[in-house]
């Protein structure tokens, strides 16, 4: 039985506002992708529904911005509400929406239950843009 769920931005161009040095869930409305055995609850959660735990590839895609400069930008894997350590990806915004891609991979095993999210922090307070965001989770062990 395969067990797989995705997520998408739902609109390109979304914005969301941060906190300087706050890891924030990212809080866009985005619409469920390909799924099977896992739920996908808004704004950017996906659930493994299948009845065992396994392990699971997690690959989440951005295409970001800061509205301003010399911005540290992380995305952060978040299982379960707690972030995955040492999984952080990093960008800096040299100057003011500049848009750049970043992503971030993992193995991580999850429960039956378990769920998956993204969280995004600055090292400066603002307002990023999403052009593009997305996120596959794909269980690899039965």
């Amino acid at each position: 039985m395969a067990t797989y769920g995705s997520w998408y931005l739902t609109a390109e161009d979304a914005t969301q506002t941060v906190a300087a040095d706050t890891a924030e869930k990212v809080d866009v409305a985005t619409t469920v992708g390909p799924i099977a055995n896992m739920t996908h609850a808004t704004p950017n959660k996906v659930t493994n529904d299948d009845t065992t735990s396994g392990v699971f590839q997690i690959n989440a895609t951005a295409t970001i911005s800061h509205d301003t400069n010399n911005t540290l930008i992380h995305l952060l894997l978040y299982v379960d509400g707690a972030e995955v350590s040492d999984w952080e990806q990093e960008r800096k915004v040299g100057t003011g929406g500049d848009i750049g891609n970043m992503s971030v991979s993992a193995l991580v095993t999850l429960a039956a239950a378990s769920y998956v999210e993204l969280y995004v922090s600055a090292n400066k307070s603002g307002d990023l843009t999403w052009n593009h965001l997305a996120l596959v989770a794909h269980k690899v062990t039965v």
